[in-house]
C-alpha cells in the first residue's frame, strides 16, 4: 500500500499542506517498507486550471492507495474516489512524518465527502467584478 501525504516541502520533516489542490509537494510512502519519495507538484499549480482535479489525477498516477491531507474540495474528492483512493484528514500543525506515524499507530478519520466548498472563481456580472 502506498500513502500520499500533501506537503509544503520535499522531506518527512515538512509541514503537511492543508489544501490538497495547492500542495507543492506529494510525499509517497510505501507502507510495507516505509521508503518514501518526494514528487514536485509545483508545475501543476503554476499551470493553473482546476488544481484539485489535476492534483487528484497526479495522486492516482503516482500509484497512491490513500491520501492524507487537510481539506479536499468537491471536484478533487470526486476525482480521488473515482480513482479508488481513500482520503484521510489530519489537523494543521503536523509534519509529514508525524502524520504518517499517527496513521500507522492510531489511524486517521476517513473523509467521506468534501471538507470545503469548491474554489471556483466566477465573474459577478451584477457588479462587473470577481467576488471576494
Amino acid at each position: 500500500m502506498k500513502v500520499l501525504i500533501t506537503a509544503q516541502g520535499d522531506t518527512m520533516d515538512a509541514p503537511v499542506e492543508q489544501k490538497f489542490g495547492r500542495a507543492p509537494w506529494f510525499i509517497v510512502i510505501d507502507l510495507a517498507t516505509e521508503d518514501w519519495q518526494a514528487f514536485d507538484n509545483r508545475p501543476t499549480i503554476e499551470a493553473g486550471g482546476d488544481l484539485g482535479v489535476q492534483a487528484g489525477g497526479q495522486a492516482a498516477s503516482l500509484g497512491a492507495d490513500l491520501v492524507i491531507t487537510g481539506d479536499v474540495g468537491p471536484k478533487a474528492h470526486r476525482m480521488l474516489t473515482a480513482a479508488g483512493l481513500s482520503v484521510c484528514r489530519v489537523d494543521d500543525g503536523l509534519t509529514v512524518g508525524e502524520a504518517f506515524t499517527r496513521f500507522v499507530r492510531r489511524g486517521l478519520a476517513s473523509i467521506q465527502e468534501p471538507t470545503v466548498d469548491g474554489g471556483e472563481c466566477r465573474h459577478d456580472e451584477r457588479k462587473g467584478r470577481r467576488p471576494r
